[in-house]
């Protein structure tokens, strides 16, 4: 083929998919209900990072791209940063390091067969060489326990936020 938006349809359609399922399981209830669990038992920063993790991974492998993730989990948890004080800058930063990079590392997700349609090759080929991916994770769990980069609102940014 000569390439153009003929080519790229399987893609669009993937995509068309994973926006349609998501909104499915959110109107639905299922994810909510999903997420609730894992939810359920944050009561510190130190519980609150952990737990965003799973839940963004959890998302981004249901949903199948990492925007839909990003805005459904996002969503969800920007009350429980609120709680614990947080700015919304944490939660931003988080999903950057698990949905928008641990996308591509989800074989079915669209992020990946993309990645794998412009390299020519299967998603799980050039899984070895996601450095990133990998690494970024560890950090976000170090500085989620440590309390280091974790911003804190105070009284005035807490009521801009509302």
């Amino acid at each position: 083929t000569q390439g153009g938006i003929t080519s790229m349809f399987n893609l669009l359609a993937l995509f068309l998919f994973a926006l349609g399922l998501g909104g499915l399981l959110q109107e639905s209830g299922i994810l909510k209900t999903f997420l609730d669990t894992f939810f359920s038992r944050v009561n510190s920063v130190q519980t609150l990072v952990p737990t965003s993790m799973v839940a963004s991974y959890i998302g981004t492998a249901i949903l199948g791209t990492a925007s839909a993730s990003i805005a459904l989990v996002g969503t969800m948890l920007k009350p429980l940063y609120k709680k614990q004080r947080l700015k919304p800058q944490n939660l931003s930063r988080l999903m950057e390091d698990t949905a928008t990079q641990g996308a591509v590392a989800i074989p079915w997700n669209g992020n990946a067969i993309f990645a794998a349609a412009a390299l020519g090759v299967a998603p799980l080929t050039f899984m070895p060489f996601l450095f990133l991916a990998f690494f970024t994770p560890i950090f976000t769990l170090l500085y989620g326990w440590t309390g280091f980069t974790m911003l804190k609102m105070d009284e005035e940014e807490e009521q801009e936020v509302d």
